[in-house]
């Protein structure tokens, strides 16, 4: 069993943050509480009340307060991370300060995010909601290539879409899995 080390944290001096995760007040040990986030994930958190800022009441995650307290942080990274992807495990070794690009991209390495639904994604003519078939498409992404102003104007005229239908194929949105042939198959 590891030697439980604390120390004080910033937010309010009255309260401490073990090297486990554990926070107390005086002797009194402050019980944890859950919260989700926007990936779904369950993080515990911290109720601080400050009697010094009108009682308000400041709800910290507890991967922060311990990262905050016993890990440098000398690029400033804004986000903690994980290491070993449970986000209930808070002690010091397993977490670090990261970017959030690197908090996403250890999400997917780990299997935290299910990328499953995004490896075979419809496209095109198999979305329902399509409004131009694929020759069409080809069509525009070719007429588009020239850089005619006006463009995207006169191809949503002639199919019969909206403007940001186009213009997300222009801007590689939408119908990425077309490319353009030479020459243009208007046939």
């Amino acid at each position: 069993m590891k030697k439980e080390i604390w120390k004080t944290i910033e937010i309010d001096s009255r309260y401490e943050i073990s090297n486990l995760g554990r926070l107390r007040k005086g002797e009194l040990i402050v019980r944890a509480g859950l919260a989700g986030d926007s990936c779904r994930q369950q993080h515990l958190q911290y109720a601080i009340y400050q009697s010094n800022n009108n009682g308000r009441v400041f709800h910290v995650y507890i991967a922060r307060l311990v990262a905050m307290a016993f890990i440098p942080n000398p690029k400033r990274k804004p986000q903690v991370n994980h290491i070993d992807g449970n986000t209930m495990n808070n002690t010091v070794e397993n977490l670090e300060w990261c970017t959030l690009k690197e908090n996403i991209q250890h999400a997917w390495r780990t299997g935290m995010v299910d990328n499953s639904r995004y490896k075979n994604r419809t496209k095109g003519t198999q979305i329902p909601q399509h409004k131009l078939t694929e020759k069409q498409v080809r069509v525009a992404k070719h007429a588009l290539s020239y850089g005619v102003r006006g463009t995207v104007t006169q191809l949503a005229k002639m199919f019969k879409v909206n403007h940001p239908t186009i213009s997300d194929i222009k801007r590689g949105v939408t119908w990425k899995h077309i490319q353009v042939v030479q020459p243009c198959p208007l046939d």
